[in-house]
This record gives structure tokens, sequence and C-alpha cells, in this order.
């Protein structure tokens, strides 16, 4: 086993730092990469029906709407109409993002939206 000093490891925090001198250009193009390759992480993963949120409980109607990406007053008319899938125990209510996935999906005439 190997024991470090606070000074040894105080010296191993300082080697460690440095600084990045970048001009505007080259800051566009990594930028413009690491976007790239996040729409391209985002396609592999499927339809945004099939967001990396599958498998997920969601337990309070604030959740829901943060799903969805509406107002919770929209959440609830649409829990109300039916629309949204949801399991009911007193007043304990628990929703499954893999339900609401599938309903979202049959709806017809209405494209789901679900952004990350």
């Amino acid at each position: 086993m190997i024991k470090w000093s606070i000074n040894q490891i105080n010296n191993l925090k300082l080697e460690a730092m440095f600084t990045i001198q970048i001009d505007e250009i080259r800051l566009a193009e990594v930028v413009r990469q690491a976007v790239k390759e996040q729409m391209e992480n985002r396609n592999e993963v499927g339809s945004d029906a099939e967001v990396k949120q599958k498998g997920i409980f969601l337990y309070s109607l604030k959740e829901l709407a943060d799903f969805l990406h509406c107002s919770t007053p929209t959440a609830q008319r649409m829990k109300n109409e039916g629309r949204i899938p949801y399991k009911q125990t007193g007043r304990k209510v628990i929703y499954d993002t893999d339900e609401i996935l599938r309903s979202m999906e049959h709806v017809p005439g209405k494209k789901l939206h679900l952004r990350k």
C-alpha cells in the first residue's frame, strides 16, 4: 500500500491544472462538434417515443408535467380525460413512463413531442 503525504497530493493537484487557450473560431468548432455528437447519440436511442426515461415511475403531477414538457394543469387535464394511464391506491398516484409512451403512440393525428 502506498502512503501519500499531504504535500505530495497537493503537488499532484498543481501538476494536473493547466490552461487552454482557444480562439473563437476553434471554440465554435468544438461546440458545433459536441452538439453534433449529442444529436447523433439521441438518434441512436431512437425516436422521441423511445427516450431514455423508459422504465421510470413518476409519483407526482409535477413530475408528469416535466416528463410531458407541458404545464401542470395540462397534465392534470390529460390525466382526467383518460389520455394518461396511471395506477392509484388511496391518494397515491403512480405513472409508468413506458405506459405513457405507449398510450401516446396510439393517439390518432397527434405526434409525440417529448424533449430531453
